[in-house]
């Protein structure tokens, strides 16, 4: 039997995770091309790699889809 009431988070902290995604991305992008230039930043890869992790956790937990268009 399906869970009758549901937990959605509000529109405005949808899009917070879907921001915060967006610069995530931005900031892999960015480490990318600081390794490839030869300056790599194991630390902050690693960081970004755990955060992504966690904020897909997240939102997968409160079926948000991540990569939705702002409205």
């Amino acid at each position: 039997m399906p869970n009758k009431w549901e937990y959605q988070l509000p529109d405005e902290q949808q899009e917070d995770l879907r921001r915060a995604y967006r610069n995530l991305q931005l900031a892999k992008d960015i480490l990318l091309k600081l390794r490839t230039a030869g300056s790599p930043n194991p630390e902050a890869e690693a960081r970004i790699r755990e955060l992504e992790e966690r904020l897909t956790r997240f939102a997968a937990a409160f079926k948000v889809d991540l990569t939705a268009e702002e409205e």
